[in-house]
C-alpha cells in the first residue's frame, strides 16, 4: 500500500508549499512488520514531535533497508524519498511524524536520544586509563635473570584466593643476545627469585596482589600460547597485542627464550579487577 502526501513536493522548488508537514499516525492497530505502511514522500529531515506517545519502526527509501525505533524526541538528517513504517498495536497511542526540507529539528528529548548510553542526570563516563591509576587499579612490574646453562622463565602469576583478576596490557621481553622469546602458560606459582620488583602505578595505593617470579630450567614450563619471537640483541619484544592478556586465579604466564644460556628480562603492566 502507497500513501502519498496531500501536496506535491516538488512545488518546493517554485515556492508553493511550506518546507515541512506532519504525518499523523494512530497506532491503535498493529502494522506489520512484514508488510510496512509504505509512504511516498520527498525530505531531507524526519523528527517525531512531542506529541508523540508511541513507537514505530521507520526505513528509509527501501524496505529491504535498516529498521530503527522511533519515538518522540527522535530526529533524523537524511534524504528520503519513501519511507516504510511498521509498528505494534498500542491502544490510544499516535506518532506525529514531521517531514519535509530545509529545516533541522533540535530534539527535546534527550534522554530518549541518547537511549543505552545513559541520560543527562546521569551520564556515562568513558574510562581513561589515568582514571583507573588514580583508584589504584594499574601496576607494573619486572623480573629478569641470568640462568646459568639453562633457559630463562620469567613469570607473572595471579595467586588462588587473591580476589582479583589480572588484566595484562603489555608484555615485553629483551635478551642480551640475538635470538627468540616464546611465551607459555603456567598455572603453577614459581614462587622464587629475588631479581623481581613491582609497584601500584598509583604509588602511595596497595601493593598489587599478582606476584612477578623467575627461575631456570632445563626443559620448558607449561603449554605453549606463542612461539619464534625472533629479536636482535637488547631489542625488546612486545607479546600483548590487540586484546590484552587475562589470568584468572590460579593463572599465569611465563616468558622464555628459546636458546638455553640466555640472559633475559620481562616487564609486565597489568591491571586488577576484583571478582
Amino acid at each position: 500500500m502507497v500513501q502519498r502526501p496531500e501536496q506535491d513536493f516538488e512545488a518546493l522548488d517554485h515556492g508553493r508549499l511550506q518546507p515541512f508537514r506532519k504525518l499523523p499516525l494512530a497506532l491503535d492497530s498493529a502494522q506489520p512488520q512484514s508488510s510496512p505502511l509504505e509512504v511516498e514522500l520527498k525530505g531531507t529531515f524526519l523528527y517525531l514531535d512531542d506529541d508523540t506517545t508511541g513507537k514505530v519502526y521507520v526505513r528509509f527509501n527501501d524496505r529491504d533497508s535498516a529498521r530503527i525505533p522511533v519515538q518522540a524526541g527522535f530526529a533524523a538528517k537524511v534524504a528520503y524519498a519513501r519511507l516504510f513504517l511498521d509498528w505494534t498495536a498500542q491502544s490510544g497511542l499516535v506518532a506525529n511524524i514531521v517531514h519535509g526540507f530545509g529545516i533541522e529539528f533540535a530534539p527535546t528529548n534527550d534522554i530518549a536520544n541518547i537511549g543505552t548510553l545513559g541520560s543527562i542526570a546521569s551520564p556515562v563516563v568513558l574510562e581513561r586509563p589515568v582514571t583507573r591509576s588514580l583508584t589504584g587499579e594499574y601496576f607494573i612490574g619486572a623480573a629478569w635473570m641470568n640462568p646459568g646453562a639453562d633457559f630463562v622463565h620469567l613469570q607473572l602469576f595471579n595467586p588462588a584466593g587473591s580476589g582479583v583478576r589480572l588484566v595484562v596490557e603489555r608484555m615485553m621481553c629483551v635478551m642480551l643476545v640475538d635470538g627468540s622469546l616464546h611465551v607459555r602458560a603456567y598455572d603453577v606459582d614459581i614462587n622464587g627469585g629475588a631479581n623481581t620488583a613491582s609497584r601500584n602505578k598509583h604509588t602511595s595505593q596497595a601493593a598489587p596482589a599478582g606476584k612477578l617470579n623467575h627461575t631456570s630450567s632445563v626443559s620448558y614450563f607449561g603449554t605453549q600460547m606463542t612461539a619464534g619471537h625472533f629479536t636482535a640483541a637488547n631489542r625488546p619484544v612486545e607479546f600483548v597485542g590487540h586484546e590484552p592478556l587475562v589470568l584468572d586465579e590460579g593463572d599465569g604466564v611465563v616468558v622464555t627464550t628459546g636458546t638455553s644460556g640466555i640472559s633475559a628480562s620481562a616487564f609486565f603492566e597489568w591491571r586488577e579487577v576484583s571478582t
